[in-house]
C-alpha cells in the first residue's frame, strides 16, 4: 500500500495463492477501503491464475524451479522433491477454488501453459499490456535454433545485395537443414516445430526444402518482414572492397572495430 501511495501510476504484486473465494474477496474489499481511505485514486485488481494438469508439465517445473531451492536444499535426491511437492499440490487441491466469472472480479486464467486462455473483465491499455506480456512468457524449457540463409552468389562474390540464387554449397546447407529439423521433430512428440523465416528470394530458396515436413504437418513454417534483412541502400550491388574504397571510415565502423581483425579481414577479402 505505500508502494501505491508514493507512486501516482504504479502497479503492485502480491504473489499469494489467493486459494478461496472468500479470500479474493477480502483483497477486493481491503484495496477498496485502502482506495477511500488513503490512496484517494482509483484502484483495480487484477487475479493471475496458472492452472496446470499436464503431469510431464507439472513435473517438468518441479525439477527446474524447486529442486535446490530453500524449501529443497537439504533433499539431493529428485525423485524426493517431486514426491514432496506433489503432495503439497494434492493438500493445496482440498482447498482450491478455481476464479470464476460469478465472483465478479478481474482475473487472467491461463491453462496448461497458454493451451487455454480465459479473460474476464480486462479492459483498458495496462491490463491489455499484462495479457500481452503473459501470453509471450515461455515458462516451460524449449530449445531454439537460429541460423542466416544459405550461401549465395552474392556471398560467395562478397557482394551487398548481390545474386540471391544459392550456390552448390548454399543448396547443400538446405538439404542439411531439412535434415536437421526433421531429427528435431522427435523431440517435439506431439506438438510441432515451429519455423520462422524471412520472405527474401534467397531465404525461400533456403526453407524450400522444408515445405515437405510441413505438408506432413510435421513443422508448421510463418513467414515475417519482420526477419527480411535490411535493404543495402547506396551501396547495392558494391563489393566489400568497393565500400572500403569509397567510404573508408565508415565501412571501417561498419565491418570491424579491432585494428588486428581488421587487417586480417582485408587480407582474406582481397585474396
Amino acid at each position: 500500500v505505500k508502494f501505491l501511495e508514493n507512486n501516482a501510476i504504479s502497479v503492485g504484486i502480491l504473489d499469494a495463492t489467493n486459494t478461496t473465494m472468500e479470500r479474493r474477496k477480502h483483497l477486493v474489499e481491503y484495496f477498496r477501503d485502502v482506495q477511500t481511505r488513503v490512496l484517494g485514486k482509483p484502484v483495480r485488481v487484477l487475479f493471475i491464475e496458472s492452472v496446470c494438469t499436464d503431469e510431464r508439465i507439472i513435473t517438468e517445473n518441479i525439477l527446474r524451479a524447486k529442486c535446490g531451492n530453500d524449501d529443497f536444499s537439504h533433499v539431493a535426491d529428485p525423485a524426493a522433491v517431486i514426491e514432496e511437492f506433489r503432495h503439497r499440490i494434492e493438500q493445496y487441491e482440498k482447498v482450491y477454488e478455481s476464479v470464476q466469472d460469478g465472483e465478479g472480479v478481474s482475473f487472467i486464467k491461463i491453462i496448461n501453459i497458454k493451451e487455454h486462455i480465459v479473460l474476464s473483465r480486462i479492459s483498458g491499455g495496462l491490463a491489455s499490456r499484462i495479457v500481452f506480456f503473459l501470453l509471450n512468457l515461455h515458462p516451460v524449457a524449449h530449445p531454439i535454433f537460429v541460423m542466416t540463409n544459405a550461401e549465395t552468389e552474392g556471398n560467395r562474390d562478397h557482394v551487398f545485395g548481390g545474386s540471391g540464387l544459392l550456390t552448390e554449397r548454399g543448396k547443400q546447407l538446405a538439404s542439411k537443414l531439412r535434415r536437421f529439423v526433421e531429427e528435431r521433430c522427435a523431440d517435439f512428440h506431439d506438438k510441432k516445430l515451429l519455423v520462422l523465416h524471412g520472405t527474401n528470394p534467397y531465404v525461400m530458396s533456403t526453407v524450400l526444402p522444408l515445405q515437405d515436413l510441413a505438408d506432413r504437418n510435421l513443422i508448421e513454417m510463418v513467414k515475417t518482414r519482420a526477419l527480411d534483412d535490411i535493404n543495402f541502400g547506396l551501396v547495392n550491388g558494391d563489393t566489400v572492397l568497393d565500400l572500403m574504397s569509397k567510404h573508408p571510415k565508415r565501412s571501417r565502423m561498419l565491418l570491424i572495430t579491432d585494428d588486428d581483425t581488421w587487417t586480417s579481414s582485408t587480407t582474406t577479402v582481397a585474396s
